[in-house]
């Protein structure tokens, strides 16, 4: 019996080929599609694969990891156009029922830090620590990415921050309205007032 983890590598491995039988993976009756872009259900991944398959699409499949009922992805796209991608799948009873994505255009070259959106490690190697890095990550989301404290509330306990995003320096969090320069002064967008509690 294959793991959804293997399901979901030739899920996306069928966008290269445009086989219907890829998608079969799919749970018609349930499946939500969290991406506007493509239609609800198996018929509809089913029609984007082929029409993306008439592009000589290239799929690879750079880290995957499978944790309880969730599945996700980090891809290296070549639609003609080279993306980034960042999939999640949610399966039940073995079958895929809803689906998030990302994907971001895969500038030429690194990072002022010196990191791609890709590199880095592709293999879990502390699983003894899963419960505190579910941990750590959900004070992210909620300090940074919700309340916009930026550890403020909470410190990310001395963790050395690596970011892939392409346009910042390793370290320093993108705060909501506005831009952080490259002399570290943040600038305000006009019409896009600072994350409410920020000064």
């Amino acid at each position: 019996m294959s793991s959804n983890k293997d399901k979901f590598r030739k899920l996306l491995k069928g966008i290269e080929t445009g086989d219907p039988e890829a998608v079969k993976v799919v749970n018609e009756s349930k499946y939500i599609q969290h991406n506007p872009l493509t239609k609800t259900g198996n018929i509809g991944l089913a029609e984007l694969f082929k029409r993306l398959a008439n592009t000589s699409p290239k799929v690879e499949i750079v880290r995957i990891f499978e944790d309880r009922d969730f599945v996700f992805a980090h891809t290296d796209y070549d639609f003609n156009v080279l993306e980034v991608g960042f999939e999640v799948f949610r399966f039940e009873d073995g079958y895929a029922v809803e689906h998030w994505d990302n994907l971001q255009t895969k500038p030429g070259q690194p990072n002022p830090s010196g990191h791609t959106m890709l590199n880095g490690a592709t293999e879990i190697i502390d699983l003894d620590k899963t419960e505190t890095n579910r941990e750590l990550v959900r004070e992210f989301i909620e300090d940074t990415l919700v309340a916009g404290t930026a550890g403020q509330t909470r410190p990310l306990r001395g963790r050395r921050k690596l970011h892939r995003t392409q346009s910042r320096h390793a370290g320093r969090l993108p705060r909501p309205g506005g831009r952080t320069g490259e002399n570290g002064k943040f600038t305000p967008i006009p019409g896009h007032p600072p994350h409410p509690g920020r000064g």
